[in-house]
């Protein structure tokens, strides 16, 4: 017995497979971000409501002010472990 589909199966199987060249094509959309670089991982803390918002205003005002670098939280937050880190290592 013939199947509902059997028509746009058997179209499927006859097209030419799709080439694997798909580097050689441009990219479209975002570029990749940390959650598909192999470098970072993903973490979560708890900080007080106030400390984070407070954070939040200070690199918002930073970035429309163009006082100091461009940064995000995820960026702050990592550098400063960094420096933390690097003080514990060299004692």
């Amino acid at each position: 017995m013939a199947g509902k589909y059997d028509s746009v199966l058997k179209t499927r199987q006859e097209m030419p497979p799709e080439p694997d060249d798909a580097q050689a094509q441009p990219k479209r959309g975002r570029p990749a971000g940390r959650r598909s670089d192999p470098a970072f991982v993903q973490t979560s803390i708890y900080i007080p409501r106030e400390v984070h918002a407070g954070v939040m205003l200070a690199l918002t005002q930073a970035k429309y002010t163009g006082v100091g670098n461009e940064t995000d939280f995820s960026d702050l937050a990592g550098r400063l472990l960094a420096e933390w880190l690097h003080k514990h290592q060299s004692k």
